[in-house]
């Protein structure tokens, strides 16, 4: 989650905005976990598949949150911009 929101600071940097992988609130997939790999991590295989979670990001008011789940079981682990995490179902 640390690697994306880095990412995130690239990526405002060049675009003047944050990458999000929806418009409101997402619900982590395998599909927006490659599309973070890509848009926000230089295309490294980073998300692997013996990774335990599925990723994505969505705006917050004028920030971004970055939203993990557990591939099994309902863990989701939130993080804000500022760094701040929040545990639901672990």
């Amino acid at each position: 989650m640390q690697q994306i929101s880095l990412g995130q600071t690239e990526y405002y940097s060049a675009n003047g905005s944050y990458y999000h992988s929806s418009a409101g609130e997402c619900t982590p997939s395998s599909a927006f976990s490659t599309n973070l790999e890509t848009n926000l991590l230089g295309g490294a295989d980073v998300l692997t598949t013996d990774f335990n979670y599925e990723m994505c990001t969505y705006n917050d008011a004028s920030n971004y949150m970055v939203k993990a789940k557990a591939k099994t079981g309902s863990c989701v682990i939130k993080m804000t911009a500022h760094g701040t995490f929040t545990r639901a179902n672990c």
